[in-house]
């Protein structure tokens, strides 16, 4: 699949249950980003979801979230129109966990933007 990535095509690749070598590292080739969940370097056979990076992004432009899931990644990117929050989600139908742990960080940054 990383192969058909066209660079000058595809900014963002979202990835679940990534293939993780031996030492639980995904293969990217040298143009990309490759952003795990933090607690990946924790726990990292729990981790279900990779993002990758385009390295012509600046990356003054974008900035991780981290969102205490290992079957998450996310980012915030800056674009001519505003900020704009892109999720991967690993989402297994048993539990909604993930969901609450994305609306719990978007009420959470709504507060700071809009403090009472």
């Amino acid at each position: 699949m990383l192969q058909l990535l066209d660079l000058d095509e595809y900014d963002i690749a979202a990835i679940q249950e990534p293939y993780l070598d031996h030492n639980h590292n995904s293969h990217a080739s040298h143009n990309w980003f490759t952003l795990y969940p933090k607690e990946h370097y924790t726990t990292p056979n729990k981790t279900c979801s990779i993002m990758l990076i385009n390295k012509r992004l600046l990356t003054n432009n974008w900035s991780q979230i981290d969102l205490a899931s290992s079957d998450m990644t996310a980012i915030q990117m800056q674009t001519p129109l505003g900020p704009v929050i892109i999720i991967n989600m690993y989402n297994d139908a048993k539990n909604s966990e993930g969901v609450r742990k994305v609306m719990q960080y978007l009420q959470h940054k709504d507060q700071d933007r809009n403090p009472r």
